[in-house]
């Protein structure tokens, strides 16, 4: 039972760092796909890989603590955001700037703002 709960213990900081991170990725997506549609600069393609790599990180995070989050009843459902993370992935595959910048904000960004929410009700809950 003990370690069950410092299981449970590391998954919820786990779940604060990746709150605080997700805002930020929030934050990060409408700039990028800003730069990608009308405003490409030299660095747009570094931010892009920035962003997709706390993507990973995120849903890395997310595997570790999806049964913690849907403890209760499915909130966040895994099949879900692969079918978001594939349409991602085919666009950067195509290296079009409007198909990434259509994907990030028509398929990511709605994914971050639901684990947003599930993760903010989930905290206001345990802590």
């Amino acid at each position: 039972i003990m370690e069950n709960n410092e299981l449970r213990q590391q998954q919820i900081e786990a779940l604060k760092t990746l709150y605080d991170y997700n805002k930020r990725l929030i934050y990060a997506i409408p700039q990028l796909t800003e730069e990608l549609n009308e405003d490409k600069k030299p660095d747009t393609e570094e931010y892009q890989q920035k962003i997709v790599e706390g993507l990973n990180w995120e849903i890395q995070i997310l595997n570790r603590t999806m049964d913690l989050i849907n403890e209760e009843e499915e909130k966040i459902s895994k099949e879900s955001i692969n079918s978001h993370i594939k349409i991602l992935e085919q666009a950067l595959l195509s290296k079009e700037d409007t198909l990434i910048a259509k994907a990030m904000e028509q398929e990511i960004l709605p994914v971050l703002e639901q684990i947003d929410e599930v993760i903010s009700e989930f905290l206001l809950k345990v802590l």
